[in-house]
This record gives C-alpha cells, sequence and structure tokens, in this order.
C-alpha cells in the first residue's frame, strides 16, 4: 500500500450521524491524524455556511472540497484554491426548466447557502427534512431566487433542484441535459448541477495539487453518488456500511455505518500508512 499524505471525508451519510453530529470516537481519530501530521478535508456537497457549524471540527478538518467539488478552500486561511463558477444564464435557465416540477431549489455561493424561506418550509415534502433546521438558521432568503442569481452573477457555484420523488427528478435531469451542466444525483430524490467535469475528484485533485501530494496518496471516504468520482480516483477508497450496493462494491474497503462510527473505524485501521506530505505545516 501506499503512504497516505490526505484524509478526504463527504459529512452526510459519512462523517456525521443521522442526528448531523460528530461521535467523539470520530473526533479522536482526528485528533490521532492531526497529532500524526495528517491533513484533513470535508469533500462534500455542502456550502461554507453549512461546514462552519462545526466547531469541534476546527483545526481538525483544515481543508474543504465544497459544493461537490466546484470550490476547494483552506479553511484556516479563507484562501480559495479553486473556484468552478456556475454562470448565471445558466442556472436561470436551468431554475426555469426545474421548477416544471414541483422542486425546492436551492444556491450555493462562495460564501452562503440560500434558499426562499416558504421553500425551507416544504423541505420535509421534498425530502430534505432533517436539513430544515440548518437551512433556516444560516440561509440568506432573498424574496425571489431568479432575482437573487441576476444579482450575485459572479459568486454562484451550485444549484440543487430536491423533487418530492426520484421520477420527478429524472424528469428535471432529461430537461436539464441540454445545458451545459454536471448533473449529480444525491440523498434520495435531489439534484445537483455545477459546471461540466466538475465533481469531488476534480476538487480532490485541486487540493491535492496545492498540498504537494498525488490522487494516488489519498484516503477517501464517502457514502454516495456524488462521492463515487473521489472513490475511484482516490488511492484508498472507503465506502461506508449505510452506502449503497453499488457504491460499496466500487470501494477497496467497507466500514461500519455513519451511525457507528465508521469514518473512526476507517482512520484508525489506515494509520499505520499515513505519513505527512512533504511540505504541508498543520
Amino acid at each position: 500500500m501506499q503512504a497516505i499524505h490526505l484524509a478526504a471525508m463527504d459529512m452526510d451519510g459519512t462523517l456525521l450521524d443521522d442526528r448531523k453530529e460528530v461521535s467523539p470516537a470520530t473526533l479522536r481519530a482526528l485528533e490521532a491524524l492531526r497529532e500524526k501530521g495528517i491533513p484533513a478535508a470535508f469533500s462534500t456537497g455542502r456550502a461554507l455556511s453549512e461546514v462552519t457549524l462545526y466547531p469541534e471540527l476546527t483545526g481538525l478538518i483544515l481543508y474543504a472540497i465544497l459544493a461537490s467539488g466546484a470550490l476547494v478552500m483552506d479553511l484556516r486561511t479563507g484562501t480559495v484554491i479553486r473556484k468552478d463558477r456556475l454562470p448565471a444564464e445558466i442556472a436561470l435557465k436551468a431554475l426555469e426548466l426545474a421548477c416544471l416540477e414541483d422542486v425546492v431549489p436551492h444556491l450555493l455561493t462562495v460564501t452562503d447557502s440560500v434558499c426562499l424561506a416558504a421553500d425551507i418550509e416544504r423541505m420535509q415534502e421534498h425530502n430534505m427534512g432533517r436539513y430544515a433546521p440548518m437551512f433556516r438558521r444560516i440561509c440568506i432568503k432573498p424574496k425571489e431566487m431568479a432575482a437573487y442569481i441576476r444579482e450575485h452573477p459572479d459568486s454562484l457555484v451550485k444549484v440543487n433542484f430536491y423533487h418530492r420523488d426520484p421520477d420527478a427528478r429524472f424528469r428535471t435531469e432529461q430537461r436539464l441535459k441540454a445545458l451545459p451542466l454536471q448533473l449529480v444525483h444525491a440523498e434520495y430524490s435531489s439534484l445537483e448541477c455545477t459546471v461540466p467535469g466538475v465533481a469531488k475528484d476534480t476538487g480532490l485533485a485541486a487540493l491535492c495539487g496545492a498540498l504537494g501530494t498525488e490522487l494516488c496518496h489519498v484516503l477517501a471516504v464517502g457514502d454516495s453518488d456524488n462521492d463515487l468520482p473521489m472513490l475511484k480516483a482516490a488511492g484508498l477508497s472507503v465506502a461506508m456500511g449505510n452506502a449503497p450496493e453499488d457504491i460499496r462494491a466500487a470501494a477497496d474497503f467497507v466500514t461500519a455505518d455513519n451511525n457507528h462510527d465508521g469514518v473512526a473505524e476507517a482512520l484508525k485501521r489506515f494509520l499505520p500508512f499515513m505519513t505527512p506530505p512533504e511540505g504541508t505545516c498543520l
């Protein structure tokens, strides 16, 4: 096995349990990484404002691959390592077509999460109810979504569309295929939209470049479809026990589920193979 220089972890369904909390065992495993000088990174579909809700992870996870790869940041300094901007005109057309279904649109900018206040109250119907408390707390809540896009044309990196069921998502996906977008399934019936070619593997590659290492020296952990590019690209891939069968089949190792410290199990198992990348200072 090649040396591991970086650990990259999805958040929802992976690092976080179903209560959206980080377990004590996971915190201890991350502390062991820090003591050994191994940098850790979020690799998530979330926005920056959604990952900074966990102060207990400050100093333990130093980097963030956000918006499913569209934004890569050094969390210590706020430095943007890579940004793949979603053009406003494409986002507006996607919004128009997606709204032919009953959807909840959700925008991610470089710093913020954006959703209509009324739509947050409909998230349970769109299979995202467990996120509603967080959205109420941190989201910017404009009066009208299209107007917000026009007023912030340079800050958008991702759009999510939350649907009532997978069939509705399929119809939206078919409509959006004519647009220059990367379309990825997430959650039960969500559709993520970024610019073409952007996924968690491209964000991970950008972070590796900044750290002076390579993808073959990465341990990646995830549980869902939007994690698959990262799992395939990483030198060592770990699927959560709660991941669907195809995700588990694609991984090198399957750990426990997110409610039973799967991330902690994986980090402890492979800690002996971890060495800091050259030039990285934690």
